[in-house]
């Protein structure tokens, strides 16, 4: 909004509340000032989102290639200003991209593609020749804690309730 445009309006209603009486010019000013500052930050809420969506198209398919394709989740200390960094940009932007573009923490983000690998790994492998630490380990997570966690989270049962349905299954 121009400045000069609610400076005009401002002396115009200052007058206005000069001429008339004193109570009613000063609501009236209230009034007039509360709805043109409406006006302004619905104006800045709606650029701000113009943004933020600007910046989740642009790099979406960014992250979406480092995790799937250079598989960097696998890094055990993959962080936010990491991604930032391999993905030239700052962590904020890719902090966006994360939380309003696909609706989850970064660390969910991450461990959902990590958990995805260990379920692929105990689909495709011999799962007696790795315990299920080395799997998780080798799929980026530094922790058997996390590694239940994330994985209870994602699938909705433990890693050996799951083994157990893959044997079934067999």
């Amino acid at each position: 909004m121009n400045y000069s445009v609610v400076t005009t309006i401002y002396c115009l209603l200052a007058v206005c509340a000069t001429f008339s009486k004193c109570t009613t010019g000063y609501s009236f000013i209230v009034y007039v000032i509360s709805i043109i500052g409406y006006a302004s930050y619905s104006e800045f809420k709606v650029n701000n989102y113009s943004a933020i969506n600007s910046s989740v198209f642009d790099y979406s398919p960014k992250v979406i290639e480092a995790m799937e394709i250079r598989k960097m989740f696998l890094n055990p200390n993959l962080s936010l200003q990491v991604l930032a960094k391999e993905l030239n940009t700052t962590s904020g932007v890719i902090s966006t991209v994360i939380n309003s573009g696909f609706k989850m923490s970064f660390n969910d983000f991450v461990n959902r593609y990590r958990v995805e690998e260990v379920k692929n790994k105990l689909q495709s492998e011999n799962l007696n020749q790795f315990t299920l630490l080395a799997l998780a380990q080798d799929s980026g997570f530094k922790s058997k804690t996390t590694f239940y966690r994330a994985f209870q989270k994602f699938t909705l049962q433990t890693p050996k309730s799951y083994i157990k349905m893959l044997h079934a299954k067999k």
